[in-house]
């Protein structure tokens, strides 16, 4: 982490997350589908008052899948971290990672259903210690922590469901 951090949205690819006429929806980024030529996209809708999850997929930009789950066959919401380092400074090991954030569903039949990835560049705590052997003063940072946790509290306040 440095001494400073500094958050930005450019260094993580997020899906896109809005709330259009009640109904939560969450796309592929648009970068993501621009770096595959738009031939993958994913568009998952929460829709409150049917009490339903609505699941579209595209690949090789010809190829559809329409998945609809009710609110009522999620067990849980699946929440994931994982993280690879990308640089290592002497005597303090791990300064920055590469981090990735999983978000998808538990249904009662035991299925895992994902739904998307947060993923960024992340600084890790080594403080001025850390500036003394080599880590940077100011980092940067993704903002892929941040905006999944802000989906997973969405996600648990519409559903009434638990994070795992």
């Amino acid at each position: 982490m440095s001494a400073y951090v500094y958050p930005s949205r450019f260094l993580s690819l997020c899906p896109r997350i809005w709330i259009e006429h009640g109904i939560l929806r969450i796309r592929t980024n648009l970068m993501a589908q621009l770096l595959s030529l738009f031939s993958i996209c994913r568009e998952v809708r929460f829709h409150k008052t049917a009490r339903t999850v609505e699941i579209q997929c595209r690949s090789w930009w010809l190829l559809h899948r329409h998945r609809q789950i009710r609110f009522d066959d999620i067990a849980r919401i699946i929440y994931l971290a994982t993280g690879v380092p990308t640089s290592f400074a002497w005597l303090i090991g791990t300064i920055d990672e590469w981090e990735c954030y999983s978000v998808g569903l538990k249904l009662t039949s035991g299925e895992h259903v994902h739904l998307f990835r947060f993923a960024g560049e992340d600084a890790v705590d080594t403080g001025w210690w850390g500036v003394l052997w080599g880590d940077d003063v100011l980092d940067l940072t993704g903002t892929q922590y941040e905006e999944s946790r802000g989906l997973i509290d969405l996600l648990c306040a519409m559903t009434g469901k638990t994070l795992t």
